[in-house]
């Protein structure tokens, strides 16, 4: 199932805290899993989620990126949950 911006905005509403952008060592934590027997290419992503309180919080943002024939990637927000 894929998120809309609305779907987002709720669940980020109802966690409650200021999610803040990915500092520098957030980069490190981002797991990427390639979709095996996939055409195009096709990724997994998941990247942790840090707030102005927690630092590095329990919410975790789930992505497909899928290669395509332009320069860019088609990108799909899978889900955002508590790990």
């Amino acid at each position: 199932m894929q998120l809309n911006s609305q779907d987002l905005s709720e669940a980020v509403e109802e966690y409650g805290n200021k999610i803040i952008s990915l500092p520098k060592e957030g980069y490190e934590k981002i797991d990427v899993i390639e979709v095996t027997d996939s055409n195009p290419m096709e990724w997994s992503v998941y990247v942790p989620i840090f707030t102005t309180e927690e630092g590095m919080s329990d919410l975790t943002l789930e992505l497909s990126l899928k290669d395509s024939t332009s320069t860019l990637y088609n990108i799909e927000v899978d889900n955002l949950h508590v790990l």
